[in-house]
């Protein structure tokens, strides 16, 4: 069977207060709500926004040269209208940027959720080579416990960080059965560690740089 395209709002972080940001001026950003993701605080400095980097700090990831999302400190989360399944693969894609005028790259971590429990974290999945975004796969074998215990529960995501700024776009998601493919956006290696446990594949290119 083929893998089902789990929906996410704003996924490439082009609007923000509900407004779409288009034709970006480069270095500017926007310290404001980012629409269809929800920010909580971790103490310290809280900032979470979108905004478009100029080509010597972050090369951009949008074909439409649009704005990337950011978070410093605290937790960007989304709920999203897709229920935990049984006996299914869930995959999860993301661009991870990382400025080269910041160091050390913060710490973060990538966790998908059911109702208010956590079902996988990712701890510093990948960290990026200076000034690029580089792109990861994630996975998650859903466990006969875990439809046991949140079967009917709405999924969420969520992406926390805290020390430097973290930079993120084009994020996605598939809900595919086990024993099936599950697709990635380009030719990869998927590394799963048996059921229920999270697999993490990741590939690296180096963006051409916008001017």
């Amino acid at each position: 069977s083929n893998a089902l395209n789990v929906p996410i709002e704003n996924y490439n972080f082009e609007l923000s207060n509900g407004e779409y940001n288009f034709h970006p001026n480069y270095g500017t950003w926007y310290d404001s709500d980012i629409t269809g993701w929800e920010h909580y605080g971790s103490g310290g400095i809280e900032t979470s926004g979108i905004w478009a980097p100029t080509s010597n700090i972050l090369t951009t990831t949008d074909a439409n040269e649009g704005y990337i999302g950011y978070l410093r400190n605290g937790t960007l989360t989304q709920s999203l209208d897709w229920v935990v399944n049984e006996n299914v693969i869930y995959t999860l894609g993301m661009d991870i940027g990382n400025r080269s005028d910041q160091d050390p790259f913060a710490d973060y971590s990538i966790a998908l959720l059911a109702g208010d429990s956590e079902l996988v974290r990712w701890e510093n999945p990948i960290t990026p080579q200076d000034g690029v975004f580089e792109s990861m796969v994630l996975s998650y074998v859903l466990t006969d416990d875990d439809f046991s215990n949140f079967g009917g529960e709405y999924l969420s995501l969520e992406i926390a960080s805290t020390g430097t700024q973290l930079n993120f776009d084009n994020v996605w998601m598939t809900n595919d059965h086990v024993g099936t493919s599950a697709p990635v956006p380009e030719p990869t290696t998927l590394l799963l560690l048996g059921s229920g446990m999270a697999g993490l594949a990741i590939f690296r290119r180096r963006r051409s740089i916008k001017t």
